[in-house]
C-alpha cells in the first residue's frame, strides 16, 4: 500500500468515512468533537498522523452537528427540498430545520421541492432480515418521524426528449431521473453488469470535464494573438461546466465524488503538478462526508468509491482496448465488498458489456444535452440511434452471473484486498469463506409479499416455502 505514504488525503477521507460510519454508536458530543478537530488539527501541521485524527474526529462531528428533526404524529402537512432518494423514500430537508423520511406514493429525485401530506409516525424499528437498520439509518440522519405520504405534490419533469424511442434512457443520463426506463432496460443493464451508466457518475462527469476544457481551450486560443489567456481560466470554465450539470441532477453521491476529482484533475493540469489520484478520491471522500453524513450509509457511496479505488489499484496500461478492459476490471473489483455483502450478484461479462456501453454513453450524453437544451433533432436522432444499437448488443451477450455472499468480516477482508495488491489472492479466497453462521439453530420468517417464507439458519441451511 505504497499510496498511502504518498496520497496522504487518501487517509485523510478513509478516517472521516470511518468517524461518520461509527456515529451513533460513538458519539463524543459536538463541543468534544469540535475541540478534537481543532487540536489534532494544530498537530497536524507536523504530524500526519495527527492530520488523520482530525479527520476522524471532523467525521464524528459532521453526523453529529445536524439539527434533530421535528416528531411527528397523526395528520400531518410538510414542505421541504429532497436531499436523498431512493425509490419511493426520500430524505427530506424541512424550511424550519431538521429532516424527515418520507414514503411516497410516486418515485422522487434528489433537489426537488415538494409538498406531502400524510399520516406521520415514529421512524419504524423493525426490519427485514439483511436489510439495513433503519433506526440506525434514521439517528444518523438525525430524524426522530417518518411521513407515509398518502398525496404529494412536485413540481413536473420536464420531458424534453420526448421524441426519442429510447427517451427515457437518454433524460436518465441527463437529469438522472430513471422513472421513464422500462424495466426490461432495467434488468437488462443490471444482468450485464451495466446499470451503473443511467446513475450520474464519474462516466458522465469526466466526459463533460473533458469535453468542456477541449471546447474552452480550443475557444481561448483563437484570442491567443491579443490576449494570452491565463492557465487558471479553463479551469474556472471547466469547473463551472462541472458544478452547473451536478447542481441540475441534484448532486447525487457519485456526481459529487466525480466533480470533486474532475476539478481536483482540471487544477492539477493546468498548475502542470503532478495528478495524484489517491489523493483526489480521498478529498471527495472527505467532502462527501462533511456535506452528507448519512450517504457513507448508502449503496451508492459504497459502489461508487468502490469502483475507484479499484481502478486505481490496479496498474496503468497503454492503449484503449487494454485500458478499458483495465478500468471495468478494477471496478468490478472496487465494488464486490459492497455487492457481495448486499447484493450478492456479479455479472460475468461486465467487461465485454462494458466495451459497448461505455463508448456507446460518451456518444449519446453531449447529443443528448444538446438535444436537451437546445431542442435540435438531428443530435437527439443520433443518440437514440446509438442506444438502439447499445440496446441490441447488450441482448445478444451472455448473461451468467455469480453470487458470492460474505458477512461483515468477508467484506472488510474483500475491501483490504482492493487496495493491497500484494496478498489480494489470498484475501479474495479468504474473505469469500467468511460469513457469518449463528451458533445456534435460528429460525427467522422472511417477508416475501406472497405468504410466509422460512430460513433455518444451523449446521445445515434450510429454506422453506421460498414461494
Amino acid at each position: 500500500m505504497s499510496w498511502q505514504l504518498r496520497s496522504p488525503l487518501a487517509l485523510v477521507g478513509l478516517a472521516c468515512v470511518a468517524g461518520a460510519w461509527l456515529y451513533p454508536h460513538w458519539q463524543p458530543g459536538p463541543l468534544g468533537c469540535a475541540v478534537g478537530v481543532l487540536l489534532c488539527g494544530a498537530l497536524g501541521l507536523r504530524s500526519r498522523l495527527a492530520l488523520v485524527a482530525a479527520a476522524f474526529w471532523l467525521g464524528c462531528l459532521a453526523p453529529a452537528s445536524r439539527v434533530e428533526g421535528p416528531a411527528l404524529r397523526g395528520p400531518s402537512a410538510v414542505s421541504g427540498r429532497v436531499e436523498l432518494a431512493w425509490g419511493r423514500r426520500a430524505l427530506l430537508a424541512l424550511p424550519q430545520g431538521g429532516r424527515l423520511l418520507l414514503s411516497s406514493p410516486q418515485p422522487l429525485q434528489s433537489g426537488q421541492v415538494v409538498h406531502a401530506f400524510g399520516s406521520g409516525k415514529p421512524v419504524w424499528t423493525s426490519a427485514l432480515p439483511g436489510e439495513p437498520d433503519p433506526e440506525l439509518f434514521a439517528r444518523t440522519a438525525r430524524v426522530r418521524a417518518v411521513l407515509a405520504a398518502s398525496t404529494v405534490q412536485a413540481p413536473p419533469r420536464a420531458h424534453r426528449l420526448g421524441l426519442a424511442e429510447h427517451s427515457g434512457l437518454l433524460e436518465a443520463l441527463v437529469t438522472g431521473d430513471r422513472s421513464g426506463v422500462s424495466e426490461p432496460q432495467v434488468e437488462l443493464l443490471r444482468a450485464t453488469g451495466t446499470s451503473h451508466v443511467l446513475a450520474v457518475s464519474g462516466l458522465h462527469v469526466g466526459l463533460l470535464a473533458g469535453l468542456g476544457a477541449l471546447l474552452f481551450g480550443r475557444g481561448l486560443r483563437l484570442f491567443s494573438p491579443w490576449w494570452e489567456a491565463p492557465p487558471w481560466l479553463v479551469v474556472v470554465l471547466g469547473t463551472g461546466l462541472v458544478v452547473a450539470f451536478s447542481s441540475s441532477v441534484g448532486w447525487p453521491v457519485s456526481t459529487r465524488r466525480a466533480a470533486v476529482m474532475a476539478s481536483g484533475a482540471l487544477l492539477a493540469a493546468a498548475l502542470a503538478r503532478r495528478l495524484r489520484p489517491w489523493n483526489l478520491l480521498g478529498l471527495a471522500a472527505l467532502l462527501s462526508v462533511v456535506a452528507e453524513p448519512l450517504s457513507v450509509r448508502t449503496l451508492s457511496f459504497q459502489l461508487s468509491f468502490g469502483a475507484v479505488a479499484g481502478i486505481l489499484s490496479l496498474p496503468p496500461v497503454s492503449g484503449w482496448l487494454p485500458n478499458s478492459l483495465r478500468a471495468t476490471l478494477g471496478a468490478s473489483l472496487g465494488t464486490l465488498p459492497a455487492l457481495a455483502w448486499s447484493l450478492q450478484s456479479l455479472a460475468l461479462v461486465s467487461p465485454l458489456a462494458n466495451l459497448v456501453a461505455v463508448p456507446a454513453v460518451a456518444l449519446m450524453l453531449p447529443c443528448s444535452l444538446l438535444a436537451w437544451h437546445t431542442g435540435w433533432v438531428a443530435p437527439l436522432a443520433l443518440a437514440d440511434s446509438t442506444a438502439a444499437c447499445m440496446l441490441w448488443a447488450l441482448e445478444r451477450l451472455p448473461s451468467p452471473e455469480l453470487h458470492p455472499a460474505v458477512g461483515p468480516l468477508g467484506a472488510a477482508g474483500l475491501a483490504l484486498a482492493v487496495v493491497w495488491p500484494r496478498g489480494r489472492g489470498a484475501l479474495l479466497l479468504l474473505a469469500l469463506t467468511l460469513r457469518s453462521y449463528p451458533a445456534r439453530p435460528v429460525v427467522t420468517f422472511l417477508s416475501v409479499g406472497q405468504g410466509d417464507a422460512a430460513l433455518v439458519e444451523g449446521p445445515q441451511t434450510l429454506l422453506i416455502d421460498g414461494g
